[in-house]
């Protein structure tokens, strides 16, 4: 499935849960954009999830891999990070609010994210959404 055809089926299922037609999509400099609405896309493994808001929403979610987790941190972050749930649930934050707030990820990478929420995933994975509103929706396939 393209980004393009999940997005679609996720703007289709939106409208069945919220009425009315589905919300235009569209995307400006790479990102999607819908009309009056945020929304969000991220893929990882065999998974895509999208996440749509009454405001400005990001995601991101991360399949876990063996990685130099404390020199990644260090260097990124500017702390180490020893764990491997630690730095997929920081790295996760931290992109979802580069997509957010539209900044470069080297920026948001070394930014604090309270804002941003892991959510409960499938185990090897790592998911986590951030929004200026209440999220509205968000789709797994």
């Amino acid at each position: 499935m393209t980004s393009e055809d999940f997005l679609k089926r996720a703007a289709e299922e939106y409208a069945a849960l919220f009425g009315g037609t589905p919300p235009a999509i569209s995307k400006k400099r790479g990102r999607p954009v819908a009309s009056g609405l945020g929304v969000s896309l991220t893929h990882s493994g065999d998974y895509i999830a999208a996440a749509i808001g009454t405001g400005t929403v990001g995601i991101d979610l991360e399949r876990h891999r063996p990685l130099d987790f404390e020199g990644l941190s260090r260097r990124f972050f500017g702390v180490p990070i020893v764990s491997e749930e630690a730095f997929f649930k920081a790295w996760t934050m931290k992109e979802a609010a580069a997509k957010a707030y539209g900044i470069p990820l080297t920026e948001a990478l070394r930014q604090n994210n309270p804002e941003a929420r892991v959510l409960p995933w499938i185990k090897g994975y790592t998911l986590s959404v951030i929004g200026k509103t209440p999220l509205i929706g968000m789709w797994i396939f």
